[in-house]
């Protein structure tokens, strides 16, 4: 339960992340903008069919994000004996569905199937893809504390 020290609520939404590693014989920026044109482009429509509520993508640069990595947690941040070492993967597809069952229909309609799973192809290992699906407990909202 949120109080005034801890704000936020749970979403009454569902929630899957898919985490996804480029192809090895891309460069970041290819990945990046295939994934962010190409990629998008086609999930969207589909997506919105099956009542999306939100489609986010998350682009984890690992060369790029050295500088920011060790800017935010200090010089050391990427030595090996750090516990804490930046994520394994190169990006991270987030869909926010309104139920277990929309979420259901995106993933099963053929054009997903069909078209998004053949593309992922283009510009991801698909050998390494990973999901997590849960609830999403909201913090700070629109700048806001979540009421």
């Amino acid at each position: 339960m949120a109080s005034a020290s801890a704000p936020g609520k749970w979403a009454r939404v569902f929630k899957v992340s898919i985490y996804l590693k480029k192809k090895d014989d891309i460069s970041d920026q290819q990945f990046s903008d295939y994934y962010a044109q190409t990629h998008a482009a086609l999930a969207g429509p589909v997506l919105l069919r099956h009542n999306c509520i939100s489609y986010t993508q998350f682009h984890h640069m690992t060369e790029k994000a050295r500088d920011s990595i060790t800017s935010i947690f200090g010089p050391d941040a990427l030595s090996p004996q750090n516990p804490m070492q930046p994520i394994a993967y190169d990006g991270c597809s987030s869909f926010v569905f309104a139920s277990i069952d929309d979420a259901r229909g995106f993933f099963h309609d053929p054009e997903t199937a069909q078209i998004l799973g053949p593309d992922s192809v283009n510009f991801t290992n698909t050998a390494t893809l990973q999901v997590a699906i849960g609830d999403e407990f909201v913090a700070i909202q629109d700048g806001k504390p979540a009421a």
